[in-house]
């Protein structure tokens, strides 16, 4: 419930986008689960959703699972060529060429 704290435009933003208004939280129109789950389960493109977490899904941050950013795979590193020139590229290309041919 801090982000109705810190983040508490983007909280009001959402809540109009839903067609409520400030005066309807923690009410019957509006129950404290309810607050709850509109700020934990901000979907992508909502202002909770991008204030918090920049625009990725908070509520797999609140499970405390990890987070997609840090856990995927970093590209391979980049192979070494073994041709020091493009003299060598060349020579070797040649070479396979002429050996396909006979």
């Amino acid at each position: 419930m801090r982000a109705i704290g810190f983040h508490w435009h983007a909280v009001q933003r959402d809540l109009l986008v839903l067609g409520l208004h400030a005066t309807d939280l923690f009410t019957p129109k509006l129950t404290a689960p309810e607050v709850l789950s509109l700020i934990v389960a901000a979907p992508p493109g909502s202002s909770v959703c991008h204030v918090l977490d920049n625009g990725t899904m908070l509520a797999s941050l609140e499970t405390n699972q990890p987070d997609w950013r840090t856990t995927r795979k970093q590209p391979a590193a980049e192979a070494k060529s073994e041709f020091t020139s493009i003299a060598d590229y060349e020579a070797h290309r040649a070479k396979v060429f002429n050996r396909k041919g006979t």
